[in-house]
């Protein structure tokens, strides 16, 4: 094999090695995705789950530091997360569409729906 194609089968490996950091590693660690109360937005004791701030405004918490990772908050309605860009992805029309990995959502709390008897009558042991 000459120089030539080698370096051309090296330069073609460094391609797909760098495609896939840009998509971002399928078996990569995935964070948490913890959920808690927009109440304890505010005061949230980042060190509970291994994070830390790295950067603050008169909101609270603007960046943190999770394994390595920075993740920047946004906001919508009422719900207050921090995520992060970890690749993208072509949707059905062949747009690119970034994707993102939440660490934590601070949201209101889900509503809670009644139990159909059906369902009820299954685990207290009496469907037939």
């Amino acid at each position: 094999m000459d120089l030539q194609t080698q370096q051309l089968q090296a330069m073609n490996r460094i391609a797909d090695a760098l495609e896939q950091i840009a998509q971002g590693d399928p078996n990569a660690p995935k964070p948490p995705k913890f959920v808690r109360s927009i109440a304890e937005f505010p005061n949230f004791d980042w060190g509970a789950i291994n994070a830390t701030v790295v950067k603050s405004d008169r909101y609270g918490a603007a960046i943190v530091k999770f394994e390595g990772k920075e993740y920047g908050r946004k906001s919508k309605d009422e719900d207050i997360w921090f995520n992060r860009k970890v690749g993208q992805t072509q949707d059905s029309n062949g747009q690119t569409k970034p994707v993102y990995e939440v660490l934590i959502r601070f949201g209101r709390s889900a509503k809670v729906k009644s139990i159909p008897e059906e369902i009820r009558e299954l685990y207290n042991g009496r469907a037939g």
